[in-house]
């Protein structure tokens, strides 16, 4: 399940290029580089702040589970 089916967003299409961009980005440098360098990439997820605070539990819970 996405985030955005969770919170209501209709569309961040500008976001989900980006980080489609950069896991293609990610994975041409790694066969481009290989094997005399390793590329990893960190895409996290939601991290709890008081930014989360105003969602309830139930919608906390399902942003924390992995998909």
């Amino acid at each position: 399940m996405k985030t955005v089916l969770i919170l209501g967003v209709t569309s961040d299409i500008g976001r989900e290029l980006a980080k489609a961009g950069l896991n293609v980005l990610t994975q041409s440098l790694a066969r481009v580089l290989a094997p005399e360098i390793r590329v990893n990439a960190v895409c996290p997820g939601w991290v709890d702040t008081p930014l989360l605070d105003p969602f309830d539990d139930f919608t906390k819970a399902a942003i924390r589970t992995p998909r």
